[in-house]
């Protein structure tokens, strides 16, 4: 493959555009690997599509980018989907920060209701060998 090394640069500095990055590297380095004939190009475009395109940008991506903020896998990946359909490439981008700025929110407001109505909430049973919590066995 000529020019290796130039195509991983080129992969690493779009693997930060989310959802898009992956297909524009993919396909720079296809038109690097047509120098070398049509068959480099077609074994090189399904590569890059089945694992670059699909397994990281569609399932690690999200996967990752939600665990750096605290999201569930599901939550990031509906976040990115749902906001790069309305906003395009900037919704994508935004799209795990606003969700983990939402779900601050939603927790937050989730225990101070909580803690203000407490009779909505009964006590969870601990089991028969579990200390209570907050409890130091001594």
């Amino acid at each position: 493959m000529p020019f290796a090394i130039l195509i991983g640069v080129i992969v690493f500095i779009f693997e930060f555009v989310p959802q898009i990055g992956a297909y524009i590297s993919g396909f720079i380095g296809v038109l690097f690997a047509a120098t070398q004939g049509w068959e480099v190009a077609l074994i090189y475009a399904i590569f890059v599509s089945l694992v670059q395109g699909v397994l990281d940008a569609q399932v690690l991506a999200p996967r990752i980018l939600g665990y750096a903020v605290g999201l569930h896998l599901v939550v990031s990946f509906f976040a990115m989907l749902i906001f790069g359909s309305l906003f395009g490439l900037l919704g994508a981008i935004l799209a795990i920060p606003i969700a983990g700025v939402a779900s601050v929110f939603v927790y937050a407001s989730w225990n101070a209701w909580r803690e203000s109505h407490p009779e909505q909430f009964p006590e969870e049973k601990q089991g028969v060998d579990a200390p209570e919590v907050g409890v130091v066995e001594t």
